[in-house]
């Protein structure tokens, strides 16, 4: 398979898009026939994703320091970005909301993403799905061994079987927001990792986005508390199977939406406040105007901010820990995670 993997974008544009027109559809003209979880299900397959791509970041390069160093440059900047946003001009974390101070104590939890742990509000709503993410980070490196191990896909899934009960049980005692609740959520991403290196793909890409909408479907059908647990390694089971999307259009777009998708995750939400409270006119124009909004600071976010600083940590990571030479076993992809 080529190094630019089409359908881990296409993956990827389908989960920002879910996040990002559930609040449209939340707030906006089709408000009162808005698609329940679709954002719920948006995030999910973020995680099913990005431990997949952090599995091939770590095939790539050389040890945990390259590895931790990397992931701060992409992910704290846009972040502590938005929040720093939010708190001058006043916009509050929901546009349904109103706003309110955070105080010194959370602020600095929100720059920090360490909200689940000190229980400090949102300074802006999707900021909520960061911490998990940062936080599983610490694990990842130690399933990058497990995939290194002989019956590494038995193990893999003895380790998502053994984590459902903890996943189920600890929120009760910390709230919903724990990287434990979403744990069974990551590992199929690893599992999609390791077989990607044994199965061949048979089937049609046609088949990828739709078979994407129904695993939403029995997200939304089957899985009333929104665990999402199946569903996640349904996908990271499912990913191997598909033969690479080979129109150009298509390619290109999914390549567009993925790559700028971190923006559009944090600053949609702004957009949307902007658009609908301070905009007069018709629904349909302040639909339009969220999208101009957001695909401009996205596009203007990454270019400015969110490159610059993702190549500076990948030559310091470089520096600190030179990476291996690369090993053609798995698929790679483009820089949209």
């Amino acid at each position: 398979m080529s190094r630019n993997s089409a359908n881990l974008d296409v993956l990827r544009a389908i989960a920002v898009l879910m996040v990002f027109f559930y609040h449209l559809l939340e707030y906006g003209y089709f408000s009162e026939r808005r698609v329940s979880r679709l954002g719920q299900f948006g995030v999910l397959i973020f995680f099913v994703h990005t431990s997949l791509v952090l599995m091939m970041s770590m095939e790539r390069n050389s040890g945990a320091v390259n590895f931790y160093i990397r992931r701060f440059f992409r992910i704290y900047p846009l972040s502590m970005l938005a929040v720093g946003l939010v708190t001058v001009l006043h916009i509050p974390s929901h546009p349904a909301r109103e706003y309110a101070s955070l105080g010194t104590f959370n602020l600095l939890s929100n720059f920090a993403l360490t909200m689940n742990l000190t229980h400090s509000p949102m300074a802006l709503a999707p900021l909520w799905s960061l911490p998990i993410e940062v936080q599983m980070y610490v694990l990842l490196p130690l399933l990058f061994l497990l995939t290194r191990a002989k019956h590494a896909i038995r193990n893999l899934l003895l380790a998502w079987i053994a984590l459902l009960p903890l996943a189920y049980f600890q929120p009760l005692m910390t709230g919903p927001h724990n990287v434990l609740r979403f744990a069974p959520c990551f590992v199929p991403g690893v599992i999609a990792y390791v077989l990607l290196s044994k199965w061949k793909p048979k089937l049609s890409w046609l088949f990828w986005p739709p078979f994407i909408l129904a695993v939403y479907a029995g997200f939304q059908l089957f899985d009333p508390h929104g665990y999402g647990w199946a569903e996640c390694l349904a996908l990271g089971l499912a990913i191997p199977f598909f033969r690479e999307v080979q129109v150009k259009w298509i390619r290109r777009a999914a390549g567009a939406i993925a790559k700028y998708s971190y923006g559009i995750y944090l600053f949609h939400l702004i957009a949307i406040y902007y658009c609908f409270d301070w905009m007069t006119g018709p629904t349909w124009l302040r639909i339009a105007g969220s999208i101009a909004v957001t695909v401009v600071a996205s596009v203007a976010s990454y270019h400015l901010l969110e490159e610059p600083l993702i190549e500076y940590g990948r030559r310091l990571g470089h520096a600190l820990a030179p990476p291996r030479p690369e090993k053609p076993l798995v698929q790679t992809v483009s820089m949209s995670q």
